[in-house]
């Protein structure tokens, strides 16, 4: 027997998959008593300028790597995003309405921005506690990793 051993390659099991998670790109920025445009009750801003540069640098990055499937929400930023990757590739994304961010609730449609950005109690202590259930009206932490698990 000998006094080392190295440690072992790694290989996949049979029906394993390697999942790429991509943001989506920087949005239109929050107006001050403008609300997005809202789908389902979320907040649905399209992408600015930087935002579509972001993605089309992610889809000149990925052109070559073997992707099976591409997956969007509801969300036009996520269709914004997955497009030039979408164009690169041949594929029509798939959505996948459970795959949608937390729902921020009263202040979903851009007001979160600004609440946090005055560093509002009820953002502070949502952080702290990891728990999106702390802003008035949002989905908890529990339902929103059910919804997307």
């Amino acid at each position: 027997m000998s006094n080392e051993m190295r440690q072992h390659r790694f290989t996949a099991p049979k029906g394993a998959a390697d999942l790429i998670l991509i943001r989506h790109g920087e949005t239109q920025a929050a107006v001050r008593g403008q609300n997005f445009p809202m789908v389902g009750g979320q907040g649905d801003p399209a992408l600015r300028p930087e935002g579509h540069a972001q993605a089309e640098a992610v889809g000149a990055r990925l052109r070559d790597y073997p992707i099976d499937a591409i997956y969007v929400t509801t969300m036009q930023r996520t269709h914004q995003t997955a497009a030039p990757l979408a164009a690169h590739l041949g594929m029509t994304p798939r959505v996948e309405a459970d795959l949608r961010e937390v729902f921020l609730g009263d202040w979903d449609g851009g007001e979160f921005r600004f609440r946090a950005a005055e560093g509002d109690p009820a953002i502070l202590r949502a952080r702290e506690r990891h728990e999106w259930g702390e802003l008035p009206g949002a989905e908890t932490t529990a339902a929103f990793q059910l919804r997307v698990r």
